[in-house]
């Protein structure tokens, strides 16, 4: 078993390996035709603006991102672990380390968004002119049109998409948990009960009426408490009924 789990790990590692090459062959590809372009234009300077602003966005952006995303996905599995009751053994380890890639993974799109849509914009908004023109509508500066409403439009849009990703990330984070700690609520009982062997239930205390109150341990360690009246002329001394699953036997008796 570990020999065939080492397998698949080294499997897993070469996949992701050669995955992570070809993206970055693929970048490198587009980074070198578009720096041979701007040098041929003669904008050399222009294209190492471009790749600083992007840089000068994106670190920030991806650090930020990537922390959020982290202690969030942190904050609903200790949620889920303390709300949620469940008898099978979680691999804490495997799952921090699907935590941290899924927040990497949102971070890096989430980057990627924002300095391939938002950087021109951004110079544009860091270094606008007031035109000391307002427009007679709204009364605001002709300059806001020009170099400041795009760029909020646009960030307008990568927020609301970044708010369908943490729901969509939710709901998948949710899915993995529930996959590594299934509840004992969706669990199925009734073939069990079948299997479970047979426990004798004896009685704490008896009142005037004649009522039982049994107790036996249940399959999480927790007591029971059984209530049910006992008719003597119905059931004859030291009877015994079985319930329907098969699972308890009762043993009424008239002689405490």
């Amino acid at each position: 078993m570990d020999g065939k789990a080492k397998f698949e790990r080294k499997v897993s590692i070469i996949i992701m390996s050669v995955i992570l090459i070809l993206v970055l062959f693929l970048a490198l590809i587009q980074f070198i035709t578009d720096f041979m372009w701007f040098r041929e234009m003669g904008y050399v300077n222009v294209f190492f603006k471009q790749l600083v602003t992007q840089l000068t966005v994106g670190i920030p952006t991806f650090i930020v991102i990537t922390a959020l995303v982290q202690m969030y996905l942190t904050h609903l599995k200790k949620t889920y672990f303390a709300k949620i009751a469940s008898s099978e053994d979680t691999n804490l380890k495997n799952l921090k380390k699907t935590t941290i890639i899924l927040a990497v993974v949102f971070g890096a799109i989430v980057t990627f968004m924002a300095v391939t849509q938002l950087w021109f914009e951004i110079l544009k908004f860091a270094n606008s002119t007031s035109f000391d023109i307002a427009d007679p509508l709204f009364k605001l500066d002709i300059s806001f049109y020009i170099f400041k409403l795009e760029f909020l439009k646009q960030l307008n849009q990568i927020l609301i998409g970044v708010i369908i990703g943490f729901i969509i990330l939710t709901v998948v984070y949710y899915i993995i948990l529930m996959t590594v700690r299934t509840p004992d609520v969706f669990k199925e009982e009734g073939p069990r009960l079948k299997h479970r062997p047979e426990r004798k239930l004896q009685a704490e205390s008896r009142d005037t009426q004649g009522e039982l109150i049994l107790s036996a341990d249940s399959r999480v360690s927790q007591m029971q408490r059984i209530r049910f009246r006992v008719y003597p002329r119905r059931f004859p001394q030291d009877s015994r009924i079985r319930s329907q699953e098969g699972s308890l036997m009762i043993i009424i008796s008239n002689s405490f």
